[in-house]
């Protein structure tokens, strides 16, 4: 197996998460020595025993800050291996990495050739399809309107880049990208949740997610950090209680039409030209 990066994306303004994400991380995964990349504008993080590497992607787009897909790409297009575990900064390991099974799933994933797989069980609408290769691994159906999702996952980095547009926050990517992947041939899978689902025991285990609209989710965080001795001044952002408004609960406007077409129909694909960034 040549190897793999883990991703974890970020912005500066969360970067109050990285401590605890990090104390979490090497606590839960104590045998990862491996790249961990860093998603951040231009701030850099250290933490004793872990290989972080900042990526910097304001410089992505020089004289203004880049969009999320932008950022998200750009960050990938540091990475030195083909192969990422994604991660976002709120995903708050809370149990032991079942790091010898990720490894074996990791090397499946690559000798089949996938552009992506899904390591939870909560990130898909519809019922996975037994896959012949393996029977951890499941096919995500074309009509899954989460068919990428932005949960704990695996990529690959050249298969998945094609689907970014530059001009989308995470949750227009993960319904146009969805719709956008039914056109090709990418084999996109979720792991069989009956051996790796949340009652099974996750690959990777957190709850969805620490942080929503910028405030704290109790009940996912509170008794995590007290229990592992993670101190936090959590009224600096509050706590969150209130409803999202999705996407798809926006109301219709000439600028959200204006965006849907793009993202179905217009779009350079982010695929680096020539060197990635880290050959430089």
């Amino acid at each position: 197996m040549e190897g793999f990066s883990v991703f974890v994306n970020s912005t500066d303004s969360y970067s109050d998460c990285w401590e605890p994400f990090f104390t979490l991380f090497a606590k839960y995964w104590p045998g990862f020595d491996g790249p961990i990349y860093l998603n951040t504008e231009s701030c850099d993080f250290s933490f004793k025993g872990l290989d972080i590497r900042a990526t910097h992607n304001e410089r992505a787009t020089p004289g203004r800050r880049p969009t999320w897909s932008e950022a998200t790409a750009y960050g990938l297009g540091r990475c030195e291996h083909d192969t990422i575990i994604y991660l976002q900064d709120d995903y708050f390991l809370k149990a032991e990495v079942r790091a010898g099974e990720l490894e074996s799933i990791v090397r499946i994933f690559e000798k089949e050739g996938l552009a992506y797989l899904s390591l939870v069980d909560f990130a898909h609408k519809l019922p996975g399809i037994a896959a012949e290769f393996d029977e951890r691994f499941q096919y995500i159906e074309k009509a899954d309107p989460f068919r990428i999702s932005l949960q704990a996952c695996i990529m690959s980095r050249r298969r998945i880049l094609p689907y970014f547009r530059k001009h989308e926050n995470p949750w227009h990517f993960e319904i146009y990208a969805s719709k956008r992947s039914r056109r090709g041939n990418h084999i996109f899978c979720t792991v069989n949740p009956e051996l790796l689902g949340s009652k099974a025991g996750l690959l990777i285990p957190y709850d969805p997610t620490g942080i929503r609209e910028r405030q704290w989710v109790k009940a996912v965080v509170e008794e995590l950090f007290d229990r592992n001795g993670i101190e936090m001044d959590f009224a600096k952002r509050g706590w969150y209680d209130h409803d999202t408004v999705w996407d798809d609960e926006e109301p219709l406007s000439i600028k959200k039409l204006m965006r849907i077409a793009k993202s179905l129909v217009w779009g350079r694909e982010l695929m680096p030209e020539g060197r990635w960034p880290w050959q430089e």
